[in-house]
């Protein structure tokens, strides 16, 4: 991990640097880089998250997925905000 994070940490700045002098001194290039990056980082995270197990903690949306195969039905555990379970 950190490995990964050291390539962006020696990327990030000489890029940054190019947006903003691209721009003329005007930072909202770079602000569009960093919000753009930010919300590719967030989207890889929640898939990994995603692909190792699932999501749970999805109750205030009727819904918990705890099922990391795909599986809905009683045997994953998958179940719907009434408590009952998914149909298979």
């Amino acid at each position: 991990m950190f490995a990964v994070i050291s390539v962006a940490a020696l990327c990030g700045n000489p890029i940054g640097g190019a947006l903003v002098s691209r721009e003329g001194g005007a930072y909202w290039g770079l602000q569009v880089f960093c919000g753009v990056m930010m919300a590719v980082g967030s989207v890889v995270f929640v898939g990994a998250r995603w692909s190792l197990g699932g999501v749970e903690g999805c109750e205030g949306l009727g819904l918990s997925f705890g099922c990391g195969d795909g599986l809905r039905g009683s045997a994953c555990g998958c179940r719907n905000s009434h408590g009952s379970a998914w149909a298979a």
